[in-house]
This record gives C-alpha cells, structure tokens and sequence, in this order.
C-alpha cells in the first residue's frame, strides 16, 4: 500500500519492516515520531532505516524547504 499526498509525495511500503523509501520531487527533511509524541529518526535521506525501531504505529512529517509538511502514519511490523 502506498500513500500519496497531491501527487507530490509518496512514502512505501507501509506496512514496513526495514527501510521506507520517500518519493517527492523536491527534497523532505523526514522526522519519524512515535505514538508517544517521542522523535525516534530525523534524517534528510529519501531511505529511512527502521530495522531497529520496535514494531508500532508512528508518525512521519516530512517538510520541503518551502516549509509544507505532509504527515503520514506508518506501521512498522
């Protein structure tokens, strides 16, 4: 399953396991937040490694540089 915001942005696969991969024409700064609210990743990749992250439910915002974020619930099992 995939997610899609306006064609801009796109985050798979969701449900994940190892790494979630983002697409978007422009680059996303993408921080992952647990259900908690707790920042667990930052990072500026379009690959975001989340092997050792517990499996759960979380947040992902993800911000271009002209300051838009798309958020996008991820499951990772």
């Amino acid at each position: 399953e995939t997610e899609t915001l306006n064609d801009f942005v796109r985050v798979y696969p969701n449900p994940t396991t190892d790494i979630l991969v983002i697409v978007s024409k422009t680059p996303q700064k993408a921080t992952l937040f647990n259900i908690t609210g707790q920042k667990v990743l930052e990072s500026n990749a379009i690959e975001l490694n989340v092997t050792n992250l517990p499996s759960g439910v979380y947040l992902l915002n993800l911000q271009n540089n002209q300051n838009q974020i798309s958020t996008f619930k991820i499951i990772k099992n």
